[in-house]
């Protein structure tokens, strides 16, 4: 399960299996149907608080956020968006 919010904020791109991929609002985003399993993710923090604004809660687990193992593998760069770890 992957998911990413999108620059603007007002969407939540989703691929819940390998092969699919969908975009959906976030008042539409089926969280309990994402949450039945740990989520992959880059820099997750945003996508919780777009989701919990739109009165959403996730009640699943994050299985890997590539944002924080950025930090972990690079503690000293200062960039840690997903093109620079490219």
């Amino acid at each position: 399960r992957v998911m990413a919010l999108s620059p603007d904020g007002a969407e939540l791109w989703l691929s819940p299996v390998a092969g699919y991929f969908e975009v959906v609002t976030l008042a539409d985003a089926p969280v309990d149907v994402l949450a039945n399993g740990p989520v992959i993710g880059h820099d997750l923090k945003p996508v919780f608080h777009a989701l919990m604004d739109a009165g959403k809660n996730w009640p699943g687990e994050v299985g890997h956020d590539t944002r924080i193992c950025a930090f972990l593998l690079k503690s000293f760069q200062r960039s840690r968006e997903l093109s620079d770890l490219m």
